[in-house]
């Protein structure tokens, strides 16, 4: 049985951006979030170090805090870079990097190929183990991989056609389809 069953979130984000000059622009963001109430997912089996099984149980609060950086430098008409980066801490000791470089290359007016390599990496929270391996005594604990350590990296390319014609549907128009 949960004693509270609600959860509440208050956000606060803020972005400044800036044009240093014709071939330069960037920005900087902040996002902050204080939760509370239930944060675990009851219906998360636990599967305990003493063969017991209980629900996941996480603390009732949790500040999330987020902060990047993005900067765009135009080369000529047809070549762009676009670097990102976004630290993320939050109190149940997870902190993570992601790094992301994008070339969008202008083929022809209405086709863009954009190819992309996305790194990111994550620590664990404190209250995560694998199956089997959290202690039964502990006050909280997980074993939701979202909350595990995790690295990654994606690489691919996007394709893009830009469309120059009117709405299609009265109120709707179409200005691009990327894939």
């Amino acid at each position: 049985p949960l004693s509270d069953d609600t959860r509440q979130s208050v956000n606060f984000s803020n972005n400044f951006s800036t044009v240093f000059n014709k071939n330069l622009q960037g920005s900087i963001t902040l996002d902050i979030t204080q939760q509370s109430g239930l944060l675990s997912t009851p219906f998360h089996r636990v599967f305990l170090d003493d063969a017991t099984t209980d629900i996941e149980r996480l603390p009732d609060s949790r500040l999330k805090i987020a902060m990047g950086a993005r900067l765009h430098y135009y080369l000529n008409d047809y070549l762009t870079s676009r670097f990102f980066y976004r630290f993320y801490w939050d109190d149940f000791g997870i902190s993570a990097h992601t790094f992301e470089l994008e070339l969008p290359i202008k083929i022809h007016k209405k086709f863009e190929l954009s190819p992309f390599i996305r790194y990111y990496m994550q620590t664990e929270s404190d209250y995560f183990a694998p199956y089997g391996e959290n202690r039964s005594n502990s006050e909280f604990y997980t074993s939701d991989y979202d909350l595990s350590e995790f690295n990654s990296m994606l690489f691919g390319a996007n394709f893009k056609y830009i469309t120059l014609w009117s709405p299609l549907f009265k109120s709707y128009a179409i200005d691009s389809f990327e894939f």
